[in-house]
């Protein structure tokens, strides 16, 4: 038989045996070396009680080495405390707890652990670059639980669980501070088929990241739901990079604070919804490229970076709605090249982008509507190439921006569009929708003649289109009009030189640019009947006993011979018509005269304003040229 290490025991450590013997906890205040609790672990003093090692309120003296130790009952050192750092490496336990206990560290690198690792209430200050508590590569059956614990470190990590496999963690309340790149709490590559809890925690590193996960796997959710989370440096205090989270990721009523980088670096996160209403973040909110298989819910979050944007999930996939109603943001909130499968609701927040966009959505595919009634906005809403599925419910909004407050260039609503009364200026080419909502077209008229930064003529077509299939052709007429009214009016040059803005110009008044083609046939009439008119007037005005339109077969004679009333007006139709009735073979303009030669020039000047007008009214009637400028 195997003798005992120890040859001399205190009366502590013999009722210590015995009680473990009988399945008893033992209480004392009395010391007790950690050897011999080694070898009631390793059977060294016979047979223990399945109920395993039970010791309260003692101090353990030296260090307690289980190291490599395949104890068949558990351990449990409940308001103890321990001198030195507990070693446990590749120990295998049925089961570990230390709750309550003040003690130097632990060190459970590689230890297997057959169901739960209490550390409730747990204080324990140490240093070290793996960290106060170190887990790494540990694997815990059941629960690794850090509630309430308090954990210090100067040099390194409070918490080093990197590459850790649990059912879950649970770290209520848990008081955490690190020091330095690795973060207070490192939970690289850990496995966790439960969830992670860390309400309430508050979690501190003021030269490094806080919670540093970077390819965590958590099939539950990770959970710091009013905790207080403040760390340093560019790695972000909450760092998740690549991390893969199948609940939800909740920070609701949360504090997240870095004052020199990101607040929650989450990019390429996995998760199945992100829950962050009433959270306050100090510092950059990143998701870029996140996959969120559920809703994102901020309602009423208050997200703050000075150093640029407040939001940043461009490339991001939420696989349902976005709930931001309420949601301050002093910095950009940037969706650029996002998709949102459901709605995006930011109804009452006060987004101030500064010299950024307030909103920048470029890209942007919503596939339910975007709402934002009631939203403040210092900065554009950039919404270039967006594609919303919806509606676009801006109504209400009061948005303030240097230049351009709104840009909807090359974007596509499929359902109706509502803006506000009296916005500033906004950017509409290529802008496609389904239809107004409330406002009339003349509304959106204006918008697009009295509040967009220059002339383009997308806006117009898109808006007589919309019209049209509404079945309001004269509407749609009137729009065309006003677009060609605005081309002359903001993009002259677009036209060519003076003679082609002269003729743009009467082309308008006589034909409304082909969109008015009776009042061109009203036109021609009046030129034809001033042509009739002009040939009548002639056969009244003489000059040395001859007229300036008489019969022909006298236009030698000393006194011409006068034209019947119906050969005259037929002298100025058969002059300013391409008509050959044969007047003029009795009856024509006498331009031997200086009488005959004006009305001949003014005939001249008849003639080609009848040609015009008879283009223009061939082209108003068969709409074949129709200038879209």
């Amino acid at each position: 038989m195997t003798l005992p290490v120890l040859g001399k025991l205190t009366g502590a450590e013999r009722e210590l045996i015995d009680t473990a013997r009988r399945g008893l906890a033992y209480v004392t205040d009395a010391p007790i070396r950690a050897a011999v609790l080694r070898e009631l672990l390793l059977g060294l003093r016979g047979p223990v009680d399945p109920r395993g090692v039970r010791v309260g309120g003692a101090r353990i003296a030296g260090t307690l080495d289980l190291d490599h130790v395949e104890a068949p009952v558990g351990v449990q050192l409940v308001d103890c405390v321990v001198v030195n750092t507990i070693s446990a490496r590749a120990a295998k336990l049925p089961w570990l707890d230390l709750s309550g206990s003040r003690i130097a560290g632990f060190d459970g690198t590689g230890v297997r652990i057959g169901h739960d690792l209490d550390l409730t209430g747990v204080r324990a200050t140490g240093s070290g670059g793996f960290g106060v508590i170190c887990l790494r590569d540990a694997r815990v059956d059941g629960l690794t639980v850090f509630a309430h614990a308090e954990i210090r470190s100067d040099d390194g990590p409070a918490l080093f669980l990197d590459d850790l496999e649990c059912r879950a963690v649970k770290g209520v309340g848990l008081k955490a501070t690190g020091t330095g790149g690795s973060g207070a709490i490192r939970l690289l590559g850990a496995r966790v088929s439960g969830e992670v809890f860390l309400g309430e925690a508050v979690l501190t590193n003021e030269s490094g990241p806080v919670v540093h996960a970077d390819s965590v796997v958590v099939d539950g959710d990770l959970n710091l739901a009013g905790a207080t989370v403040t760390g340093a440096g560019e790695e972000g205090a909450l760092r998740l990079l690549g991390a893969r989270v199948g609940g939800q990721l909740d920070v609701g009523d949360a504090t997240l604070v870095n004052d020199s980088g990101p607040a929650v670096g989450a990019d390429r996160l996995r998760t199945g919804g992100l829950y962050g209403t009433s959270v306050t973040v100090t510092g950059a909110f990143s998701l870029l490229g996140a996959r969120i298989a559920g809703q994102v819910n901020l309602g009423g979050a208050v997200l703050a970076n000075p150093r640029g944007r407040a939001l940043s999930a461009d490339s991001a996939r939420i696989e349902g709605s976005v709930h931001a109603n309420g949601l301050r943001a002093s910095g950009a909130v940037s969706l650029i090249g996002a998709h949102v499968t459901g709605d995006l609701a930011l109804a009452g927040a006060e987004l101030a982008g500064d010299e950024e966009a307030a909103l920048a959505g470029a890209r942007l595919r919503v596939d339910g509507s975007l709402r934002s009634s009631g939203l403040t906005a210092t900065g554009e809403i950039h919404l270039a190439g967006a594609h919303i599925g919806g509606e676009l419910a801006l109504a209400g909004a009061e948005i303030v921006a240097t230049g351009t407050v709104i840009t909807l260039e090359d974007a596509v609503v499929d359902g109706p569009v509502f803006v506000p009364a009296g916005i500033g200026r906004v950017e509409l080419d290529g802008f496609r929708f389904g239809s107004l909502g409330d406002s009339t077209w003349r509304d959106w008229l204006d918008l697009i003649r009295s509040h967009t930064v220059d002339y383009r003529p997308g806006p117009y077509q898109q808006l007589a289109a919309s019209e049209r299939a509404a079945g309001h052709d004269g509407n749609a007429r009137q729009i065309l009009i006003a677009q060609q009214r605005d081309l002359h009016r903001r993009a002259p040059k677009a036209i060519g030189g003076w003679p082609a803005r002269r003729f743009h110009w009467l082309w308008g008044a006589l034909a409304g640019y082909g969109y008015r083609a009776r009042r061109t046939a009203a036109a021609l009439l009046l030129a034809v009947v001033a042509a009739g008119g002009l040939g009548l007037w002639a056969g009244h005005v003489g000059d040395g006993g001859h007229r300036a339109a008489e019969r022909t077969a006298d236009l030698t004679a000393a006194t011409g011979t006068p034209c019947t009333t119906v050969e005259l007006v037929g002298v100025g139709l058969d002059r300013g018509l391409p008509l050959s009735p044969g007047v003029r073979g009795r009856c024509d303009l006498n331009t031997g005269i200086a009488a005959g030669q004006w009305f001949t020039v003014a005939i001249w000047l008849v003639q080609a304003a009848i040609w015009a007008l008879a283009t223009l009214a061939l082209v108003g009637y068969t709409g074949l040229v129709r200038k879209a400028g």
